[in-house]
């Protein structure tokens, strides 16, 4: 049986993916507590990053770690 995505590329194929990733995120963003929380905890240290007097290093970690935190509970989220 000839799977229904073979056969796509390109363009087509990246917008594909990227709708798929977007309704796994509504999804998390829908069904889990967690991901919301941090979600928003993300909403305000994001901005604060580029408030705060910090080296570029300094500002690249800041934003990796928060980014880490909610990339780990995706993770967690398609093992449970």
């Amino acid at each position: 049986m000839k799977s229904p995505h073979k056969g796509k590329t390109g363009l087509r194929r990246l917008l594909n993916a990227l709708g798929y990733s977007l309704e796994g995120l509504k999804a998390a963003h829908k069904n889990e507590e967690a991901f919301r929380q941090e979600v928003l905890l993300a909403a305000v240290l994001v901005p604060l990053t580029f408030v705060l007097e910090h080296s570029a290093m300094g500002r690249a970690m800041m934003l990796g770690s928060v980014f880490l935190v909610i990339i780990v509970e995706l993770v967690n989220s398609a093992v449970e």
